[in-house]
């Protein structure tokens, strides 16, 4: 029986992790980490493309230590490269019916459901 490697041989293999050093190194590891609660991970890639785009940039921009994350259209087109704005009130909408973001009483302000995403610092 042949065996298939499909590309994978021309990559090498370690005995460690070869990124964790290079990321110590690299002084990135002040910055803020976001954890994704496992028990949600099916959910949240179950979304529509465009609602996990969407999900990534109100990831970007919530602020650790704020429970709240606040949504500027033009910026988020700005970011994600979105033309229509219809697709991004769509993506709020799942996100919303998905029960991962809640609306406040400001229609650009929503919470991030703490349950599923976490933001912390990095020490």
């Amino acid at each position: 029986m042949k065996k298939h490697s499909f590309g994978i041989r021309n990559f090498g293999s370690y005995s460690e992790n070869p990124y964790k050093q290079a990321y110590l190194e690299s002084g990135d590891n002040k910055d803020q980490v976001i954890t994704i609660n496992k028990r949600h991970l099916i959910k949240l890639l179950s979304l529509s493309r465009t609602s996990l785009k969407l999900l990534g940039y109100l990831m970007y921009m919530h602020e650790e230590g704020s429970e709240i994350v606040y949504f500027n259209l033009r910026a988020c087109r700005s970011q994600t490269g979105f033309k229509d704005k219809r697709s991004i009130y769509n993506a709020l909408t799942e996100l919303l019916g998905e029960q991962i973001i809640a609306r406040t009483k400001n229609e650009n302000i929503y919470y991030l459901n703490a349950g599923i995403i976490i933001t912390s610092e990095r020490a």
